[in-house]
């Protein structure tokens, strides 16, 4: 009986395996041949620019055609009236954001929260990121007279050893 430990099963799935190897080695196939793939369904596509082809799924342009027509499937919402916020309750909804103790996003642009949310890059005493050494006028001088600057301006920056170390600390903790 196959598959219960009889030479049936083994006999059988050798006979299978030289079966296809003789297949493959016989027969050719289809993508070696030319014209054996089916052709693409879509039909002719023109060339066009982004801005100019319609990406609306026909889903959508059958509903939109049928609100244009005045069949819409679908009942239309009634917009209300939503009176917008005091002070005061803006106050209470912020106070109720920041009581979750959740960082939110939207609190950092409240003058009331913002202290909190400057970032600790900022809030420590490292020196002045290289990306503020540029200044426009730079650009116009020639190739010696910016070599003069940036001699002068590397030599005129210092970083004590407690930046460094402080420094050294933001990069392990902070990677970029």
């Amino acid at each position: 009986m196959a598959g219960l430990g009889e030479a049936c099963s083994h006999i059988a799935a050798t006979l299978f395996a030289i079966e296809v190897a003789v297949k493959m080695l016989r027969e050719i196939a289809c993508t070696s041949l030319p014209c054996t793939w089916l052709e693409p369904s879509g039909g002719h596509m023109n060339f066009a620019e982004g801005n100019e082809i319609d990406f609306t799924s026909p889903s959508c342009k059958r509903t939109l055609t049928m609100c244009q027509e005045g069949n819409s499937p679908k009942r239309t919402v009634q917009s209300r009236d939503i009176p917008v916020l005091t002070f005061e309750e803006a106050s209470i909804l912020y106070d109720a954001i920041k009581a979750t103790g959740v960082r939110s996003a939207i609190l950092a642009v409240v003058p009331k929260y913002a202290a909190e949310y400057i970032p600790k890059a900022i809030t420590f005493n490292l020196p002045e990121p290289l990306s503020q050494l540029y200044k426009d006028e730079w650009s116009k001088l020639s190739y010696q007279e910016l070599a003069k600057v940036c001699k002068d301006v590397f030599f005129s920056i210092r970083v004590t050893k407690e930046q460094l170390v402080l420094g050294k600390e933001c990069v392990t903790k902070f990677p970029p």
